[in-house]
C-alpha cells in the first residue's frame, strides 16, 4: 500500500519549527513504521484486445487449417438416450478424435452435455464461445450440423 492507501491519520505529527526534531508532514510517510510502501508493485493488465474481425479471420484460419489437414468432423446430431460417458466415448473412439478433441454444440440435447462433460482431455464449448485458439489447440474439431448453420451466420454477419 502506498501513503495514501494506509489506514490511518493524516494530521502533521508535531509543529514544523521549534521541536528540535526533523519537520515530518505524517506518521503514515515510507520512513515512519506503519507508514506507506515507497514504490511497490502494482497490479497491471497487460490485455491487449483484438480487433472483432481479426478475431474471426483468425477463427476462420483455424477452421480451414483443421478442415484442410482433415481434422475437422461435421456430425448430423449428438443425441443420447441417457447421459452416458461410455456411450460418448465410444462415438469418440469410432471418429478416431484423438487426444484432446474440441466438440461445437449448441447441446440442445442435456444427455449430450452430460455425457461428454467426464472425458478427460476433451474440450466442449457452446457454438458461440469459440475462438481460434481452442481449435488450433484441439486434435480434431467435431462439430454438429446446428453448430455449422450457427458459424455460418456468425461469418455471414460480418461481410455485410
Amino acid at each position: 500500500k502506498t501513503r495514501s492507501e494506509v489506514s490511518g491519520t493524516g494530521k502533521k505529527p508535531w509543529k514544523q519549527k521549534g521541536t528540535g526534531r526533523a519537520r515530518q508532514g505524517s506518521l503514515r510517510a515510507v520512513q515512519f513504521r506503519h507508514g506507506g510502501i515507497a514504490f511497490g508493485p502494482t497490479p497491471h493488465s497487460y490485455r491487449q484486445d483484438l480487433p472483432a474481425a481479426k478475431r474471426r479471420t483468425a477463427l476462420a484460419m483455424a477452421l480451414s487449417t483443421k478442415l484442410a489437414e482433415g481434422n475437422l468432423v461435421v456430425l448430423d446430431s449428438l443425441t443420447f438416450k441417457e447421459p452416458k460417458t461410455k456411450a460418448f466415448a465410444a462415438v469418440m473412439e469410432t471418429l478416431a478424435a484423438g487426444r484432446k478433441p474440441l466438440v461445437l454444440d449448441n447441446f440442445a440435447d442435456e444427455n449430450a452435455a452430460l455425457a461428454c462433460r467426464n472425458m478427460e482431455g476433451l474440450t466442449h464449448i457452446p457454438t458461440q464461445d469459440i475462438n481460434a485458439y481452442v481449435v488450433l489447440n484441439s486434435s480434431k474439431v467435431i462439430l454438429t450440423k446446428d453448430a455449422v448453420e450457427k458459424l455460418c451466420d456468425t461469418f455471414a454477419k460480418e461481410t455485410k
